[in-house]
């Protein structure tokens, strides 16, 4: 069965708003309920090693109930309140989830994540209880200029440092 997201709102004549799971031959798995499904477009889906399904999209809600960019489902597509139950979420959309070992890496346009400053990055770790990675520092704290660059870039900030790695995506 394959999970599928995007910016739908009927699949085989069937209302399924913007996430649906299909049958090997394509056709609607009707034991996948996601009633009201989600407010915007369902971006990125990854499915967890416990079978739970991890979202980010540009929503807010998903079967109207608020979760800003991000929600976990579990493998019916009912919503697993437990996730995010305590946390803001992003402040903007995130496009792309990536499973890295129990961690998931989340881009997109969001500079705040649960209230710690994130420029655009973040790691989450976890199985079944999620939380953000509290080793990542407040990038609002760090300055690092210019940017874009091609020989030199400098950073600026009142941290201490011992080790730091620079990403270009």
């Amino acid at each position: 069965k394959i999970v599928i997201g995007g910016n739908f709102t009927t699949l085989n004549g069937v209302t399924s708003t913007r996430i649906a799971r299909v049958n090997a031959g394509g056709s609607r798995d009707a034991s996948f309920v996601s009633t009201v499904g989600t407010n915007a477009v369902v971006e990125s889906i990854v499915l967890q090693e416990n079978g739970k399904i991890l979202i980010g999209g540009s929503f807010t809600k998903y079967n109207n109930i608020t979760r800003n960019y991000i929600a976990r489902l579990h493998p019916d597509g009912t919503m697993d309140e437990s996730f995010n139950k305590t946390l803001n979420g992003a402040n903007k959309p995130i496009y792309k989830l990536i499973s890295q070992d129990e961690k998931y890496i989340a881009v997109g346009d969001f500079t705040v994540y649960n209230g710690i400053g994130r420029n655009r990055i973040t790691r989450i770790i976890g199985g079944e209880d999620i939380h953000l990675d509290t080793n990542s520092i407040d990038v609002r704290k760090v300055k690092i200029y210019p940017n874009p660059t091609s020989e030199k870039l400098f950073i600026s900030t009142d941290l201490i440092l011992n080790k730091f790695i620079i990403y270009d995506l």
